[in-house]
């Protein structure tokens, strides 16, 4: 065989050989939106994609109150349809009674949510702004806090109101090295090699709920039950 083809064939095995160890280690590694929490207590993740393909039949529409059904109408955007991943990072107040109430969190939340009907929106109902590391923060009040809100990428948004702006800012940071499959928080990496291959849900951490008196996560008026508590980790 001739020298050159047998060096071409060494590289060709070698980058066939690359390109499987990297498909490995990203099946091994955590969602994107999880990599991007900040540090926190808890972390919860929900693949709903699969859910909703799977059962997309048996579906109803769901009753949509008349806020919800406002903002669906200017924004484009339907949780119900267009939510495919959240992950939420769970954030303990060291004053449960207080004005913040006994958890913050902050999420990122993957599919078909970004555009420019929703920062429209966004827009007008702001209070105030933030220009970080290229992207518009927009602080809304909401429920007696500030919710800071932005978009991260084409299909993906973060939203916190935790008191301050640093878990937010955190997610902006961390999205510049998103590529490296293992970043992430202190807690995932101590806890999602616990988490078995393909979990459409789990959670990691120690947070005693509800986090409110609904018991509940209101997002644009989205709501994620959180009644359970969450101890160490789970999966689904």
């Amino acid at each position: 065989m001739h020298r050159r083809t047998r060096r071409t064939l060494v590289v060709v095995a070698a980058v066939v050989v690359l390109l499987a160890l990297a498909v490995f280690l990203r099946s091994k590694a955590p969602p994107e939106a999880a990599r991007l929490l900040p540090e926190s207590d808890g972390i919860v993740y929900l693949n709903l994609r699969p859910v909703r393909t799977f059962f997309k039949a048996n579906l109803k529409p769901p009753h949509r109150v008349p806020e919800y059904e406002q903002f669906v109408e200017a924004t484009g955007v339907d949780w119900e349809r267009d939510l495919d991943q959240a992950a939420i990072a769970l954030h303990r107040m060291p004053e449960p009674n207080g004005p913040n109430g006994p958890v913050a969190y902050t999420t990122v939340l993957v599919g078909r949510l970004t555009g420019a009907r929703l920062n429209q929106w966004l827009d007008g109902h702001a209070v105030s702004r933030e220009a970080y590391a290229g992207h518009t923060i927009y602080n809304v009040p909401s429920e007696g806090r500030t919710v800071r809100i932005a978009q991260v990428g084409y299909d993906m948004i973060a939203v916190s109101n935790f008191p301050t702006p640093e878990k937010i800012h955190s997610i902006l940071d961390r999205h510049r090295t998103a590529a490296l499959p293992f970043a992430g928080s202190t807690l995932l990496s101590q806890y999602f090699h616990d988490v078995p291959l393909l979990s459409l849900a789990w959670g990691v951490g120690e947070i005693g709920l509800p986090f409110n008196e609904s018991g509940a996560i209101q997002i644009f008026g989205f709501r994620l039950s959180t009644r359970n508590r969450l101890n160490c980790n789970w999966d689904v």
